[in-house]
């Protein structure tokens, strides 16, 4: 993580970690450039990862549903981070 971090640091991004009790991403306002550390389902991110984010992203979970597996959760995620294309019939 000590090489990890300086590097994120030095590209100038947000690091963004996703955790449960974090922000809902549909939320979240980022510039087009970030970083993103998620960990494993039973233990999430080390503690110094999430001391060290800009921001801690959740994805909202209906009733009943506790957990994703991480490249479910990675996928969702990614997804909803990336700018959304323009509508062509829209100005």
């Amino acid at each position: 993580w000590e090489s990890t971090s300086s590097w994120i640091r030095g590209l100038e991004v947000p690091l963004l970690v996703a955790e449960p009790e974090g922000k809902d991403v549909r939320r979240a306002d980022l510039p087009s450039g970030w970083a993103l550390v998620m960990g494993g389902e039973g233990g999430g991110v080390r503690e110094e990862i999430r001391a060290a984010a800009d921001q801690h992203l959740a994805i909202p979970m209906a009733g009943g549903v506790d957990s994703l597996n991480v490249a479910m959760a990675g996928a969702i995620l990614l997804f909803s981070l990336n700018p959304k294309p323009k509508d062509p019939g829209k100005p």
